[in-house]
Formats: C-alpha cells, sequence, structure tokens
C-alpha cells in the first residue's frame, strides 16, 4: 500500500510542474504587456518599459523567468502584484475563503442530491420516476452553467427576491454567507449533480445485472439491502471518479459563476487579472487550483485501494 501511494503521489507531483510549464510559457506568450498597467493604463515610452522590464524580470529569457519564479514558489513566495506593488499571497489569501465555500456548497449539492437520484433511477428503472430524473438531469447537463447562473439571479434573486442576487455576505455569519451563496452553489453545481446522478444511474444498473446480486436475492436478502449492501457498494468507485473529476471542475467552474453573482473569491480576482497581465497573480491562483485537482485526484486513487483491493495489487506489480 506505502508503495501504491508514493508511485501516486510522484505520479501528481510530476504533473504539477508540468502544469505550471504549461500556464508560465501560455500567459507570458499572450499579447500585452503588465507595463501598461504599471503605467496607469496608457502605453509607456521606452525608456519606462525597459525599467519595469528590469525591476521584474520582464527582460529574461522566459525559461529563466520560470525557473526563477518556481524556485520563488518553493521558498514559499509567490511573488509581487503589479496591481497592487503588494505581495499575491496578500492578495489571494482572503479571498480563498469564500471560492472554498462555494466549491463544497457546490460539491454538497452535487452529492446529496446527484448520487441517492442515481440510485433511484436505477432501483426504479424504466418508471416515471426514472422518466422525470432523466428528463431533468440530461436538461441541467446540456445548460451552460453562466446560463443558469444568470436565470436564477433574475428569477429566484430579483423577481421573487427568495435569495440575495449579488455579493456573498462575507462580513456576516455563517447562515447570511449560506444564504448569499445558495444561488451561486445550485446554479455552479446542477450540471455536476445531472452527470454524478447519470453515471450513479449507470453504475448501479451495472451492478444490479451481476450474478451475485441474483444470488443475493436467491438466498432471501430484502431489496433495499441488497441495493445498499451489493449493488451501490460495487459501483462507488465510477461514482468516486466522477464525483472527484467534478470537485476539481467546480473549482474551475467558479470563477465564471463568482463573476456573474458580484463575489469578491479568487474567480472575479483571476478574471480581473487576465485583464490586467498581472502575471504573479494569475499563476498563483491557477497554480492553487491545478494543485487543489491533483490533490483531489490523489485522494481518489487512494480511495479506490480502500474500496476495491484488486487496485493496490495492479498498483504493487505495476
Amino acid at each position: 500500500m506505502l508503495r501504491y501511494i508514493v508511485s501516486r503521489i510522484a505520479m501528481q507531483f510530476a504533473v504539477l510542474i508540468a502544469s505550471t510549464i504549461i500556464i508560465f510559457f501560455l500567459l507570458h506568450l499572450a499579447p500585452g504587456n503588465p507595463a501598461t498597467l504599471l503605467n496607469g493604463g496608457h502605453p509607456p515610452s521606452p525608456a519606462t518599459l525597459k525599467y519595469f522590464n528590469q525591476l521584474y524580470g520582464f527582460d529574461r529569457p522566459l525559461p529563466v523567468q520560470y525557473l526563477i519564479w518556481l524556485r520563488h514558489v518553493l521558498e514559499g513566495n509567490l511573488g509581487t502584484s503589479v496591481a497592487t506593488r503588494t505581495s499575491v499571497a496578500s492578495v489571494i489569501v482572503p479571498r480563498i475563503g469564500l471560492t472554498l465555500f462555494l466549491t463544497i456548497y457546490a460539491v454538497a449539492i452535487m452529492v446529496v442530491i446527484g448520487v441517492p437520484l442515481g440510485i433511484v433511477s436505477a432501483v426504479f428503472r424504466s418508471g416515471p420516476s426514472d422518466f422525470l430524473a432523466s428528463v431533468g438531469t440530461l436538461t441541467f447537463t446540456a445548460i451552460p452553467t453562466y446560463v443558469t447562473g444568470v436565470v436564477m439571479a433574475v428569477v429566484f434573486g430579483v423577481e421573487l427576491q427568495w435569495f440575495p442576487a449579488l455579493g456573498g455576505g462575507d462580513t456576516g455569519s455563517f447562515l447570511t454567507r449560506l444564504d448569499h451563496l445558495t444561488l451561486p452553489a445550485v446554479a455552479l453545481g446542477l450540471s455536476s449533480m445531472a452527470l454524478a446522478s447519470r453515471i450513479t444511474r449507470s453504475a448501479v444498473i451495472g451492478e444490479l445485472e451481476k450474478p451475485h446480486i441474483t444470488g443475493a436475492r436467491a438466498r432471501g436478502f430484502s431489496g433495499p439491502r441488497v441495493v445498499a449492501k451489493h449493488a451501490v457498494r460495487g459501483s462507488l468507485v465510477p461514482v468516486v471518479t466522477i464525483v472527484g473529476a467534478q470537485v476539481g471542475y467546480l473549482l474551475g467552474g467558479a470563477v465564471v459563476i463568482e463573476y456573474a453573482f458580484g463575489l469578491n473569491g479568487l474567480g472575479s480576482l483571476l478574471v480581473s487579472s487576465v485583464q490586467g497581465k498581472d502575471y504573479a497573480v494569475v499563476q498563483a491562483i491557477a497554480l492553487f487550483i491545478t494543485a487543489e485537482f491533483l490533490l483531489i485526484s490523489l485522494l481518489v486513487d487512494l480511495l479506490y485501494g480502500l474500496i476495491d483491493p484488486r487496485v493496490r495489487l495492479v498498483g504493487r506489480t505495476a
């Protein structure tokens, strides 16, 4: 098991390094120059441009800039924001809490609603409940997140006024933040909830058709026990896979939702930083999102070993 864990950690670290290289070079190859932002939005003179390039190291070759940035990151220094002239950590840390709160809220919606809905659809497949669930999940899967967000903000936030349409309730209590983030979380989590429901349905149906389920029923086990102990347990690997993958997707999707609902999180900061060519901030946010996604993937890999011991055996012989 230890060898399995070490191999997965090494693999995720290699992917993280490769991701930082891609993000760094794509960002720096994009048109525009942060010196314009530093010069108050006006095109800088050649002398000003030279000064800013030397100050922030933009005049060095890109591979050298990357190695310097990577060394600073490993030392715990994420750099300096060209927009605020302060450390990147002081810019992004206050916003991480809201983004994580929103993501966890959306994940809870996905798991608490999507997985049970998929189980019910599988158990009562071809029935009215399965038909309604299938139509609903397919609809939510097809609608883009930003469209869902705008519709929910207008209908439930502006017209019906059931929930706040703007702001994250940053200075309020836990219940206040929960109230403010309900619409964004639902808009963010609906598509993932629908996808989790479809995957769960397919996985449970596949387990219900296996011989050991027929044998359990022949031995007199009740329907709920067969479903809970055998069918659901046997379908956990694909369900855990899709849930883990969607956690990373939800964190990335929070960018659009935060912008649509006026939330002061990492998403809105990322949009403004990309527009302002604030390289250090964009790189730090991209690094955080990538690391979070890889961490979730690692946890999913480790859960595989707990759910199905055969995964550990394969990892041991690989």
